[in-house]
């Protein structure tokens, strides 16, 4: 095309039109250069894919309590009392168990008015009137129950093979009943046997040359033949669900099948378990305003001490240790923490 000198609009649309034409191949190479591969050295990895899981994870569980009430009853003593009253904190955060005993001489006030031993509210109206009495006496609301009788604790025992204690002192058990021959213990580690565990959580009065109050002694033995069934029951916590399930049969409880096994789970989702055990005040005397019973006292305030660090979830032995240290037999530490290892 020739454009003439003398016409300067047509130069002009010229000059525009080849400036269009340029641009134009310009994008075509542009884009055409992007199409192609680039080197080997130059690519780069594809990006991965982030997965989000934005699925909460379900909220821990609150802590529950458990009444452990071991009930005495033996052939004609029966209906029997709670000669046992642990009360058990499971807490799911910390992966943590306290154990508490409610000593059964605690005094009590019953409906009709007349001062008792706690432990005689089973007697007039089942676990469930007991688990009041204890939550009025602790000051912690208590509705779950396990009773375990002593043919259940034998069943039990002969399932593990045996129970493994460790007695800080030695005693001869006489059975009230006078129906069996006594049973003499040694201190010291040891392994026993259905029966002579039976017969040994029953034990309170062979402890007189200690110095030390009978019934402390046996609370202290208790807490920590519990304590060994709480290791035995997470030796293999694969199997912790089928122990429960098989344990149903020795117990009785208002406590369904599905929360025991949800709760044991729960414990078990640390490398470790703490089990604190203590009790709450255990000291007495004759009041003879009871007729002449040897009662422990109320004592609300110290409940309120123990109480306060046990609900919190915290190591309740200092707690106890204000009132108890006068009282307290080094050989049979009232508050004792132990860890159970689940690796």
């Amino acid at each position: 095309m020739h454009l003439s000198p003398t016409n300067p609009r047509a130069a002009k649309h010229g000059r525009v039109l080849i400036a269009l034409i340029i641009a134009a191949l310009a994008s075509l190479l542009l884009a055409s250069c992007a199409a192609q591969p680039a080197p080997e050295s130059e690519q780069q990895a594809p990006a991965e894919t982030l997965v989000v899981n934005d699925t909460p994870a379900p909220p821990v569980p609150d802590p529950e309590y458990i009444l452990v009430i071991g009930d005495d009853s033996w052939e004609k003593y029966t209906p029997g009392h709670a000669d046992l009253m642990m009360l058990m904190r499971l807490d799911f955060e910390r992966n943590q168990i306290t154990l508490v005993t409610v000593p059964r001489d605690t005094a009590y006030v019953f409906p009709d008015g007349n001062t008792a031993k706690l432990n005689q509210m089973l007697t007039n109206a089942g676990p469930e009137a007991q688990c009041e009495a204890v939550s009025d006496v602790v000051g912690v609301e208590v509705t779950n129950y396990v009773v375990v009788g002593f043919d259940g604790l034998q069943s039990i025992v002969e399932h593990f093979g045996g129970l493994d204690v460790d007695l800080p002192y030695g005693l001869t058990y006489n059975f009230y009943t006078k129906d069996h021959p006594d049973e003499v213990y040694e201190a010291g580690p040891q392994t026993l046997t259905p029966w002579r565990a039976m017969a040994l959580s029953r034990a309170r009065t062979g402890y007189g040359d200690t110095g030390y109050q009978q019934e402390m002694i046996r609370q202290v033995v208790d807490r920590q033949m519990m304590t060994r069934f709480i290791e035995l029951a997470y030796d293999d916590p694969a199997q912790t669900g089928a122990l429960l399930t098989l344990l149903q049969g020795f117990v009785e409880t208002n406590v369904p099948l599905d929360d025991q096994l949800a709760w044991a789970d729960e414990l078990a989702s640390g490398d470790e378990i703490t089990v604190h055990s203590t009790t709450g005040p255990y000291y007495g005397d004759f009041l003879e305003e009871a007729g002449g019973l040897w009662l422990v006292p109320e004592s609300r305030e110290e409940w309120k001490a123990v109480m306060k660090a046990v609900d919190a979830g915290e190591d309740p032995a200092p707690a106890v240790s204000v009132w108890s240290a006068e009282t307290e037999s080094p050989e049979a530490p009232v508050s004792v923490t132990t860890v159970i290892d689940l690796g």
